[in-house]
């Protein structure tokens, strides 16, 4: 029977029972940012199920090297809390191109990638702990907060990045609609957050347990232990459990790339997400 050729890791252990059906465990071979790695993988096992491969388990030991603190080791139990039941019905019949991540979200089939996500990448019991300290330390109710979300240091390599101050533009239109929200702001560059939190003052919160940079080198490529004061694992864990508030906010102003597609995944719609396209232009929502 047929085994697909995959984009950005590899099957081992393919096993064919009695009745037909096969089984694998994934292997991600990808060592870009924490959320692209994510997103390939997703790819990867989308890819398997639609071929009529169940993955039984998915291993990090041969990628994600610049979010782990042991070379080889496997952190998908770090980060995720195991596969859970549905995912091959979860995967039945979605689109998924780890390149998606740079299409106007709103086109995306988000309701269904939800779906998939929850299954595939549940977060572990540490990513939780996480939520629920950030939540206590920052004060943020995200039900009631517009999350601007910013991505600097070498996006722009990839993207057109519009000005912060596009950003505080477009914040500033929503919360003319919404005056009770607060304003959480999350970006990795000091003088982003900075221009933010200048911008709207009292009101605006931000994770303090998440490093920034004046320069231009991703937190992801500076040297842990001494640029960046944590452990890779731990950062990684800080950076889900951030997603997974961000995409709990009412509103949501944010760029094109992994995490900003991630929020969007997360909620399963772009429902409020105003989302700079591409070309550094602000897409409204549908």
């Amino acid at each position: 029977m047929h085994v697909p050729k995959l984009a950005w890791g590899s099957l081992e252990n393919l096993t064919t029972r009695a009745d037909g059906s096969r089984s694998c465990e994934y292997f991600s071979e990808t060592d870009h940012g924490l959320y692209s790695n994510v997103s390939t993988t997703m790819e990867d096992v989308i890819t398997l199920f639609q071929h009529g491969i169940a993955v039984r388990r998915v291993d990090l030991s041969r990628g994600f090297r610049r979010f782990k603190d042991e070379p080889g080791k496997d952190v998908y139990a770090a980060f995720f809390a195991g596969i859970g039941d549905g995912l091959a019905g979860a995967c039945r019949g979605v689109a998924f191109d780890s390149w998606d991540i740079h299409k106007p979200y709103r086109d995306l089939k988000l309701a269904s990638l939800r779906d998939v996500a929850a299954r595939l990448f549940p977060p572990s019991l540490a990513v939780r702990g996480c939520i629920d300290a950030m939540l206590q330390d920052s004060g943020i109710v995200p039900e009631r907060a517009l999350a601007i979300v910013y991505r600097g240091t070498d996006k722009g390599t990839e993207v057109t990045l519009a000005p912060v101050a596009a950003y505080i533009e477009a914040a500033r239109a929503i919360l003319a609609a919404h005056p009770d929200l607060d304003v959480v702001v999350q970006t990795d560059q000091a003088q982003a957050r900075d221009e933010i939190m200048a911008a709207f003052g009292d009101r605006c919160r931000f994770f303090g347990e998440l490093p920034v940079t004046s320069g231009g080198i991703a937190i992801h490529d500076l040297q842990f232990g001494v640029e960046v004061k944590m452990r890779r694992e731990a950062f990684a864990q800080k950076m889900m459990a951030a997603t997974l508030i961000l995409s709990r906010c009412a509103h949501v102003v944010t760029y094109s790339g992994n995490i900003g597609a991630w929020i969007a995944i997360y909620r399963g719609s772009a429902a409020n997400v105003h989302q700079f396209d591409r070309n550094g232009d602000l897409l409204p929502p549908r």
